[in-house]
């Protein structure tokens, strides 16, 4: 049983990346996997990472209001 467990579990490790190779090509984040990408392509910068999100607060007089963000942090080593 221990085996069979064992072999489903690498079975499906090599076949999750065949098929999802493409998804973030085609995910809504998309623009911001470019961003990423040409940020950790930068020689100086140790790590990336880029967020977004929406905020939305419902009030009584003006309705919806929608904030959008996008947070963009550079990690930079230092050498001393």
């Amino acid at each position: 049983m221990h085996l069979a467990v064992c072999g489903v579990l690498l079975l499906g490790s090599t076949l999750v990346p065949y098929f999802a190779q493409n998804l973030a090509a085609s995910a809504s984040f998309s623009p911001l996997l470019s961003i990423y990408r040409a940020l950790n392509a930068t020689p100086w910068v140790s790590h990336a990472q880029v967020n977004t999100g929406q905020t939305v607060m419902a009030t009584d007089r003006t309705g919806q209001t929608k904030t959008t963000q996008l947070n963009v942090i550079q990690v930079l080593p230092v050498y001393g």
